[in-house]
């Protein structure tokens, strides 16, 4: 359960990143890199802490 909490808060953060680019007009290629890094950030992150990750398609 504490994966599923983890990736869940690193989420929103993520989301008022890209809240963050639009407002900037930063573009959507930039909007597209942020979050591409950002969830491998995330996934990264989530196996340090030894969470389980499991893919939505199997």
């Amino acid at each position: 359960m504490a994966g599923v909490e983890l990736g869940g808060a690193l989420k929103k953060v993520m989301a008022l990143a890209a809240g963050m680019a639009d407002g900037l007009a930063l573009g959507d290629n930039a909007k597209a890199v942020l979050l591409t890094r950002g969830q491998a950030k995330i996934v990264r992150f989530g196996v340090a802490q030894q969470t389980h990750l499991r893919h939505p398609n199997p």
